[in-house]
């Protein structure tokens, strides 16, 4: 018993002075950092204040509950020991339109430690409809439903072709080339539609139907406003000719249908046109016809001639804008200023003088010169 005291009163002092000193040495420690952040300009507090934030794991007071982080509060994700800056990163993340379809999608927060994430995986709950819509958006895609029967390329309609697995692209670009006198002779030449895929085209081939019987070339209309082709045997026939020279100036309707390629429709406009310029002065101009394609006008092209019936003239000097407007190679704008250029400077003395007119230019003035007169 005695020795017990004695040892105690020997190692008093020892312990008195190790206490003391590990005092001092906080208090020390407490000074050293209190003068240093003293010592720090606004800027640099802020930094250590918000370094301190984050640095600091308020996992010890955390709560462990079921959240979706689709719809959780920045003071929901505090609560779940995330430090205020991991918790705002979410919020703004969710702000600019980021949107977790998975549970794993919550690692995308770069602030995100790996240890909270581990932690909270488990707690994460997502909504089916944010499951299915992330199903939908990266999985899966809508069936196309595609019906195989047989059509005639001459005939069927846009919603035919669409019908049959094209896309509305290539529908358009075969309705686009028959509107413009394109033809199908033989299955072969479904081919010629440059939209058209391989694929598609083998896939289809065995479908095409083109009726024996020699389809003429007179054109109908359809309800839909498309171009069709009417057979011999719904129709007068119309006997097509590879020797037949017809004068684009005195020809009828009946006389454009030999050629090749020219049904009821197109010699109509052909007629039409000639009477809207006054007559043609060269046989380049059927190619101006509205649907009159490049490789028509070069089939029928050695066929044509060109009389040189008198031209139908507009005198400028006397015709108001309405009917200059008229003629296919004067615009609104043309027709506008010959007549205001008229009123201002008087007559014109010859249709030369239309090159002192600004919407004029002599391209056009050498076009229309043939159809004016200065009287």
């Amino acid at each position: 018993m005695l020795l017990g005291v004695l040892l105690i009163v020997s190692i008093s002092p020892l312990f008195i002075n190790f206490i003391s000193i590990e005092n001092q040495n906080n208090f020390e420690d407490f000074e050293a950092k209190a003068a240093l952040i003293a010592a720090m300009d606004s800027d640099e507090k802020s930094s250590y204040a918000k370094y301190s934030d984050d640095e600091t794991s308020s996992f010890s007071t955390a709560e462990t509950f079921y959240f979706n982080p689709n719809t959780a509060s920045q003071t929901d994700f505090e609560r779940l020991g995330l430090s205020p800056k991991t918790a705002q990163s979410i919020v703004n993340y969710r702000n600019k339109g980021g949107k977790f379809f998975k549970p794993q999608d919550f690692k995308k927060i770069y602030t995100l430690k790996a240890d909270d994430y581990q932690r909270l995986l488990p707690f994460i709950q997502m909504e089916k409809s944010n499951q299915n819509s992330y199903t939908a958006t990266k999985e899966t895609k809508p069936a196309i439903i595609v019906e195989l029967f047989s059509f005639d390329p001459n005939t069927a309609s846009k919603t035919d072709f669409e019908r049959l697995g094209l896309s509305p692209k290539t529908a358009y670009s075969i309705i686009n080339y028959r509107n413009k006198g394109g033809k199908f002779y033989k299955t072969e030449d479904f081919k010629k539609i440059y939209t058209l895929d391989e694929a598609d085209y083998e896939r289809l081939k065995s479908y095409v139907d083109i009726p024996k019987t020699e389809i003429a070339k007179v054109e109908t209309k359809e309800d839909d406003g498309i171009t069709g082709f009417a057979t011999a045997a719904k129709m007068d026939y119309i006997k097509k000719s590879t020797t037949v020279k017809i004068d684009i100036n005195t020809a009828k309707v009946e006389d454009f249908q030999q050629l090749k390629g020219i049904g009821e429709g197109y010699a109509k406009r052909i007629i039409k046109y000639r009477n809207e310029l006054g007559g043609f002065i060269n046989i380049n101009q059927i190619q101006e016809v509205y649907g009159i394609s490049k490789e028509v006008f070069e089939e029928i092209q050695p066929q044509l001639t060109q009389t040189s019936k008198p031209i139908q003239k507009i005198n400028i000097n006397t015709a108001d804008y309405q009917m200059l407007v008229t003629h296919p190679y004067l615009d609104s704008k043309r027709a506008n200023a010959i007549v205001k250029y008229r009123k201002q400077h008087g007559d014109f003395k010859s249709v030369e003088d239309l090159k002192n007119i600004y919407a004029i230019s002599a391209d056009i003035l050498v076009q229309i010169k043939p159809y004016l007169v200065a009287e």
